[in-house]
């Protein structure tokens, strides 16, 4: 027997932030190019953009600090509140994950 479970921060009845969004944003700051990120995770870029744009009105932060194109590139690299909820969520995640793998173990095993 096995279990899953997902968590997801939620703002005004909104899922704004959860594994998905935080893996898009993991790869943003890999990649350095939300663009990039969104391809590798088979995501179109209107999809990623619109999550970012949630997530930066729901919770009314910055997430991405953006540079256009020209010679160098374009580019987009996480804020410093960005890699706050990143390290707060998975946090939170890992405790979470801890607690319902004891409850688990303590009644189907």
């Amino acid at each position: 027997m096995n279990y899953e479970y997902k968590i997801w921060i939620i703002e005004n009845n909104i899922k704004v932030f959860g594994i998905g969004p935080m893996m898009l944003l993991a790869k943003t700051k890999e990649f350095g190019s939300l663009r990039k990120a969104s391809n590798d995770m088979n995501m179109s870029y209107t999809k990623a953009l619109k999550i970012v744009k949630n997530i930066e009105s729901n919770l009314n932060i910055k997430i991405l600090k953006r540079s256009s194109g020209g010679l160098g590139g374009g580019g987009s690299h996480l804020t410093v509140e960005a890699e706050n909820l990143i390290e707060k969520f998975e946090k939170f995640n890992s405790e979470v994950e801890k607690a319902i793998n004891q409850i688990y173990i303590k009644n189907f095993e």
